[in-house]
């Protein structure tokens, strides 16, 4: 019993320490504005599946799978005043959906504009905590030494985040933060977010604000909506769609 409360009282504290770096974050940096770009591409993992469960591909499947490893999305993250934004430049042939995310620090509220089959969403939603474990590796990234965390409980290392501890800002892309350091390289499931410039300082910490254009609703409601379309065959399973008109 002493364990288990012993064991309790180190995640409060290092929840207690997350939030306190978190409000450190915003304060120190709330007259300032930095922004640096990260490029997105498929992370191998349901290509590297499927040919280990298929013997033989047929031409469709091995175009798709092509399209997947060569397709790469642009952002631009953006801080400021202890808000963020995560916006896309350029999209690629694999079409993820996401095109905005808005996230408060101070408040713990975050705003995301996606996009299903032609249609724009608006998804009013919390920072969700993530519980990191900090592992003892480290590795060079876009000039960086970074460090590796894994989602905690995550054995199959699902979520993978190497984060710079020289920067020490809790933000990352894709909405993704909680580290003492920004993230470098974001390693989720299907795909993969790897920054492309070092973190340029804004002269003027511009005025962020969410998006608003689209139909406002709730995570559940968005869920349904892709569930729905995915049991009508309208995307695939993973959630993104594939155009193989664009030359991107």
């Amino acid at each position: 019993m002493r364990y288990l409360k012993k064991k309790e009282d180190m995640r409060k504290l290092n929840l207690m320490l997350a939030m306190l770096l978190l409000c450190a974050a915003s304060s120190v940096c709330a007259q300032y504005g930095f922004e640096c770009t990260y490029v997105s591409q498929s992370s191998g993992y349901m290509e590297k599946a499927y040919r280990k469960e298929k013997k033989e591909i047929d031409p469709i499947m091995e175009k798709m799978l092509k399209a997947m490893s060569e397709s790469k999305s642009v952002y631009r993250l953006v801080f400021s005043d202890g808000k963020v934004i995560f916006r896309k430049l350029e999209e690629g042939s694999v079409k993820n959906g996401l095109n905005e995310i808005y996230y408060d620090l101070a408040t713990g509220t975050k705003v995301v504009q996606e996009e299903c089959l032609g249609k724009t969403f608006i998804v009013e939603d919390t920072i969700a905590p993530i519980e990191w474990e900090i592992r003892n590796e480290t590795r060079m990234i876009a000039g960086r030494l970074c460090t590796k965390a894994v989602k905690k409980g995550d054995t199959s290392e699902n979520l993978v985040a190497w984060f710079s501890p020289e920067t020490p800002l809790p933000i990352g892309p894709a909405g993704y933060g909680g580290l003492p350091g920004i993230i470098v390289q974001l390693d989720y499931m299907i795909e993969s977010y790897v920054m492309q410039d070092d973190l340029k300082a804004l002269e003027q910490a511009p005025a962020l604000a969410p998006p608003d254009k689209g139909t406002k609703v709730t995570r559940a409601e968005m869920e349904e909506i892709k569930r729905s379309k995915r049991n009508n065959g309208a995307i695939p399973s993973g959630g993104f769609r594939i155009d193989f008109n664009n030359n991107n």
